[in-house]
């Protein structure tokens, strides 16, 4: 596989499978810098979201969209 598949194996584990334990096996065996962010992102984002004390609200679509661009933000990656 490649680098580009790497990522897109981590990317459905976090996405859709929410398995971040698989998607941090990836990294770790790649020692992808692209799969580390994504993982480290996904992991802001749930620690955002579930220490909210009404969680379900905050899921709301324009919150979740603003929260989503922060994340991917190049201030953001830079970081991570």
């Amino acid at each position: 596989m490649n680098a580009k598949e790497y990522e897109n194996a981590i990317r459905i584990q976090l996405d859709h499978l929410k398995n971040p334990e698989q998607a941090v096996k990836i990294v770790r065996e790649t020692q992808s810098i692209e799969g580390a962010k994504m993982v480290a992102r996904w992991f802001i984002f749930s620690h955002f979201l579930f220490s909210q004390p009404n969680w379900k609200n905050v899921f709301s679509k324009k919150l979740f969209s603003k929260i989503w661009r922060l994340c991917i933000s190049d201030s953001v990656s830079g970081y991570v």
